[in-house]
């Protein structure tokens, strides 16, 4: 699914015909093993271009598609539909978001790092490519596009932390010209930049940031983007080093806020209230919408 649908038998593609059984098989694999109705396949399928009987052309479909999956997996009838049973695993895009939640709960800096680099290899087409426009895909997309971005991000975090910088900054680059609204990536460039010795480099990044917002969203700088401004200028120590246990890390003051946050007061109450009941919350959603800043006041909130 990351990429063109497909199927591979090992490392051998399986024929299954043309463009209808590729969208019949994508739809089945969407749903994450729940049941599709019929009429929604068969709208997808034909559209307003419906055969004389499309319930029993559908079936015909399905039967051999049937054949190409099995044994390793079954498509059911359940009314009032189909459903595809199989291991998540044996889905790339899945696989993909397990590698990651592996990396997240790996034991150290390193082994995250490997877990991360394994899942980003896997990772080389676009989510369900050739239907990535259907309204059915949209939400699976977005979710393993911004899984692949965070992915990216938190691996050149990990590498930063364990000492690389020079050997980071081109594929910095590559990723803030890629994703020119994403905040992070343009963090970590100014951080490899710093540690490199290129200070100035940093600073003229950090201001191209503030032009690409300013200019494209009308907004201000990050409060995160503006302390780090703050540390280069100031020549902060803690920006040099390698390293740093956790317990420091976590022991460091949120930055102060210069400017008022307003009218995200609900957003505010609703993650307090999550982090109450469980230790991670993760904020999603587009670069520029204020993620950083908020959770940097909840963080300072909280302390």
């Amino acid at each position: 699914m990351l990429g063109n649908v497909e199927v591979r038998r090992g490392t051998e593609p399986v024929a299954i015909g043309g463009p209808k059984p590729r969208l019949l098989l994508a739809m089945l694999v969407e749903a994450h093993g729940g049941v599709v109705a019929t009429d929604r396949l068969c709208e997808e399928l034909w559209g307003s271009e419906q055969p004389a009987d499309p319930g029993a052309v559908l079936q015909s479909n399905v039967s051999r598609l049937r054949r190409v999956l099995e044994p390793e997996a079954r498509i059911v009838a359940r009314p009032p539909g189909y459903a595809l049973e199989l291991d998540e695993l044996d889905v790339d895009a899945w696989r993909f978001e397990s590698l990651c939640r592996q990396a997240r709960a790996a034991a150290g800096p390193a082994a995250a790092v490997a877990t991360y680099e394994h899942a980003l290899a896997s990772c080389i087409g676009s989510p369900f490519a050739e239907f990535a426009d259907r309204e059915w895909a949209r939400a699976d997309v977005t979710r393993l596009e911004e899984t692949r971005a965070t992915a990216r991000e938190e691996c050149l975090s990990l590498r930063l932390d364990l000492g690389e910088d020079r050997t980071l900054v081109a594929e910095l680059e590559a990723l803030v010209s890629e994703h020119p609204l994403r905040e992070r990536p343009w963090l970590l460039l100014a951080m490899a930049l710093h540690r490199s010795g290129r200070s100035a480099d940093a600073l003229r990044r950090i201001s191209a940031f503030r032009s690409i917002l300013r200019d494209e969203l009308g907004l201000d700088p990050p409060v995160a983007i503006r302390a780090l401004e703050s540390r280069i200028l100031e020549s902060d120590p803690a920006l040099l080093g390698g390293p740093q246990p956790l317990s420091r890390r976590r022991s460091r003051i949120p930055p102060v806020e210069v400017t008022p946050l307003v009218g995200r007061s609900t957003d505010l109450a609703g993650i307090t209230t999550r982090l109450g009941e469980q230790c991670l919350t993760t904020l999603v959603g587009p670069g520029g919408v204020g993620k950083t800043r908020l959770a940097m006041r909840v963080a300072a909130d909280v302390w």
